[in-house]
């Protein structure tokens, strides 16, 4: 939809909603603003249009943004074994929960485990210094 107009980018955008599809759009910021505002997720470039101000980050600190994120979610399917199921797998609905009931077990075990993990070190570092300990 690159080269659209904003009415029919606005009105894709509609139409998407109408569907209960969770909608993100890209665009300039002066002609794409109708269908920015309504979609789900818009990001304003500023190439052709008006610039947000100041930006939040340097280009160095961006571009170390960028290595993280891309470092991480390249592990994340990486360490994901291969499945044919899952492009046949329909879209998440957007009622559905984001973080599923095994994400959240997860969650709370490896937090309970990290809690219990930093008592032990704490509790030896204390008797260790209570007593003299080296």
């Amino acid at each position: 939809m690159a080269r659209s107009s904003p009415t029919d980018k606005l009105k894709l955008v509609e139409r998407l909603r109408g569907l209960s599809e969770v909608v993100a759009v890209t665009g300039d910021g002066t002609n794409d603003a109708p269908a920015l505002h309504e979609s789900d997720i818009g990001f304003s470039m500023g190439i052709a249009g008006t610039e947000v101000g100041s930006p939040p980050l340097t280009v160095v600190q961006l571009l170390w943004v960028n290595l993280i994120m891309d470092t991480l979610g390249a592990l994340a399917l990486a360490t994901e074994p291969p499945n044919d199921g899952l492009m046949n797998r329909p879209p998440v609905k957007r009622t559905e929960s984001f973080i599923t009931k095994t994400m959240w077990q997860n969650i709370i075990s490896q937090s309970i485990y990290q809690m219990v993990v930093l008592f032990v070190f704490e509790f030896r570092r204390k008797i260790h210094s209570q007593f003299g300990l080296n």
